[in-house]
Formats: structure tokens, C-alpha cells, sequence
């Protein structure tokens, strides 16, 4: 679970700037032999400039987020369709790219009434992020800048606007681009030996993966000696798939259903206000009790958000699920949904916006 950054890293395409909630502390600008035209032309004078800048701020062992201004990104949005030919479109548009698809940071994003493709050149921040941690910074995550709303100007971010972006971490964590694209945050330039989050990584994928071999093995084994026996032929098995590369996709249907609870009243709910308007969560607690629910907590939001958001752990059923996300649609313009981190202590955790 992430916890509020204190500081928000804006990067352009050929600068860089550091603010915290009183406003911009300081501004690099990278010359055109560096940087040009989204990609890096010089890495190592790059991760030099971004470190002596970051060196010359007198901040240490800090936590941030970089956000990716609206030039930086490659963006459509689609109408809500099925899946399979929202998969065409998407897998259409980044083919259409002017980049490598291996340089290529993409997200998918489902909204209540749309889909937004978002892409970047992942280079380009994947070098700051290893200058960063040489510096003894912690980057919690990558994000666009796009999924906070309209900003109209991003040459100076204005305090209150980096407030509500240092505060939103649950939409921070839906759109951040280190988690849904699978980029690593160990330094690219090196080739010394790999640090013990990556090995453990390694570990994980190749126990996971001869864990796969193994189990086909047992039912290749299985099978084998059921046919040279006279048997019938055995009942179909799903053998269980292991996925190392999975969708960068967000989607707002992913769920587990193998714990769900089927009784409403078991699930623990908390709505909170992220509009301002006194009486916000209460007006959707009375909304949600009518569905069943009992176990209701309201209160209010840190800091105001921009769309209403709600997120939903392992334990809620689907159709519980599509119930409470229906009822939502039909009192906010804009809702996003997600999966709740597993040490949530709710089960459907609602922020209002508009």
C-alpha cells in the first residue's frame, strides 16, 4: 500500500521540475543533445544532470512520484464495447506508435463510460527513477498526469493541485505505469549484481514456473498410465497457467471470486466524501443500505478528488459487485474501479467526486 509522497517530480519533455504542497521548488531544463524528441540521446550525461540536480536541492532519502505531463503521452479513448474488439483497437494504436515496442509504457484505462489508451516513452523516466534511488530517493510511482482532470498549466503547478495529486494515492496506485507495465526500477546503464529485490523476483518466476512444469508433468504422468491400463479417457483438467507478462490493462472487472461472500451484510463498507458537499457520503450510505448492505462507515476524504472512485476486495462477489458499481453510475458522472490492496480493512471503499 503506498503512503503520501512528500514531494511530486513533473516531467516534460525537455525539463524537469520538483514541487512539494507549497508550490515549485526548483527546475532543470535539458539541452537538446540530452533529450530530443521524447527519448534520451546521452543516458549517462542524463543520469548525471538528473542527480546533480536532485544533489543540489539538499533533500535526502525522500519519497515522490514522478507525473507525466500531457506531452509526454500518446493517448485515445475508445467508446465501451466488448472486450475482444477493445483488445483490437488498443493492440491497433500502440502498434501505430512511433517508438519500439519494447520502449513502449502502456496502460489501459476502463472507465463507467469509455476506455483510455495511454502510452509513453518508459526510457525517458526509467533513468530518473535509477538516478533517484542513487540519490537515496524512493519513487513510489509513474503516473499521467491526464487522470487527474484538466490542468491548465503545467509550467506551474499550483499548490493546491499538487495537494490533491500527493493525496489521491488510491488513484495514484490504479494509473501508475512502474506496477501495470511491469517496469523495473533497478538502474538500466548497470551491470553490477543484481540487488535483492530483483533476485527475489527471479526467485518467484522461476519457482512459480517449475511449478507449472511440475504439475503438467504429474498429469502427463497421470494420463500415461490411465491409457496403458485399458481406462477411459480421462476427464478434461485445467492445468493451471502461469502468466510472467501479464496486460499492463487496469481493468474495473478484474476480481478473484474464490473467496467471495455471498451475505451483504458480512461486508464492510466505508463512503467517503471527496466533493465537499456536506452530506455527500451519507446521501450514497442511504443509496447502498437499500442494496442490503450493514456494516456502513462515512466520513470524509482528505482532499477533494476529481472523479468517484471505488474499490473492491477478493471477497465480494461479482455481481455484488456490478450492483454497487450500477448504482454509482447512476449518481456520479465519472466512476473508476478498482481492485482493493489486500490489507484493506473494507471490502468496497467509496470516494465520491463528480
Amino acid at each position: 500500500m503506498f503512503s503520501n509522497p512528500k514531494f511530486l517530480i513533473l516531467l516534460k519533455k525537455s525539463s524537469l521540475a520538483i514541487y512539494d504542497t507549497s508550490g515549485k521548488l526548483a527546475h532543470i531544463d535539458f539541452p537538446p543533445e540530452v533529450v530530443h524528441d521524447e527519448q534520451v540521446a546521452d543516458p549517462l550525461r542524463f543520469e548525471e544532470m538528473v542527480q546533480k540536480f536532485l544533489g543540489e536541492i539538499s533533500l535526502h532519502e525522500e519519497k515522490a512520484i514522478i507525473v507525466l505531463s500531457q506531452e509526454l503521452l500518446h493517448q485515445k479513448t475508445l467508446p465501451i464495447s466488448n472486450e475482444k474488439d477493445e483488445d483490437v483497437k488498443a493492440k491497433a494504436f500502440f502498434d501505430t506508435l512511433p517508438f519500439n515496442s519494447d520502449d513502449l509504457a502502456k496502460m489501459v484505462l476502463k472507465r463507467s463510460d469509455s476506455v483510455d489508451l495511454v502510452a509513453t516513452h518508459k526510457k525517458l523516466f526509467q533513468l530518473i527513477v535509477a538516478a533517484a534511488e542513487k540519490m537515496g530517493w524512493h519513487i513510489e510511482a509513474t503516473v499521467p498526469l491526464s487522470v487527474f482532470g484538466t490542468i491548465h498549466d503545467e509550467e506551474n503547478l499550483r499548490p493546491e493541485t499538487v495537494k490533491q495529486i500527493l493525496e489521491n494515492m488510491p488513484l495514484v496506485g490504479l494509473a501508475n505505469f512502474l506496477d501495470n507495465d511491469k517496469v523495473g526500477t533497478s538502474d538500466p546503464l548497470s551491470t553490477q549484481t543484481p540487488t535483492k529485490s530483483s533476485i527475489s523476483k527471479k526467485t518467484i518466476i522461476l519457482f512459480l514456473a517449475s511449478l507449472c512444469i511440475g504439475i503438467a508433468g504429474f498429469f502427463a504422468v497421470k494420463t500415461f498410465f490411465f491409457h496403458t491400463r485399458g481406462g477411459n479417457s480421462p476427464t478434461q483438467n485445467v492445468v493451471p497457467t502461469v502468466v510472467l507478462s501479464p496486460s499492463p490493462s487496469i481493468t474495473a472487472s478484474t476480481s478473484s471470486e474464490s473467496a467471495t461472500v455471498t451475505g451483504k451484510k458480512d461486508i464492510k463498507v466505508r463512503i467517503r466524501n471527496g466533493t465537499g458537499t456536506p452530506g455527500e457520503a451519507g446521501k450514497v450510505r442511504d443509496e447502498i443500505t437499500k442494496l442490503g448492505f450493514k456494516d456502513i462507515q462515512v466520513g470524509n476524504a482528505s482532499t477533494n478528488s476529481g472523479q468517484t472512485t471505488a474499490s473492491f476486495s477478493a471477497r465480494v462477489a461479482k455481481d455484488t459487485k456490478d450492483e454497487v458499481e450500477s448504482l454509482l453510475k447512476k449518481l456520479f458522472t465519472k466512476v473508476l474501479s478498482s481492485s482493493a490492496a489486500s490489507e484493506s480493512k473494507f471490502d468496497i471503499d467509496i470516494v465520491t467526486g463528480k
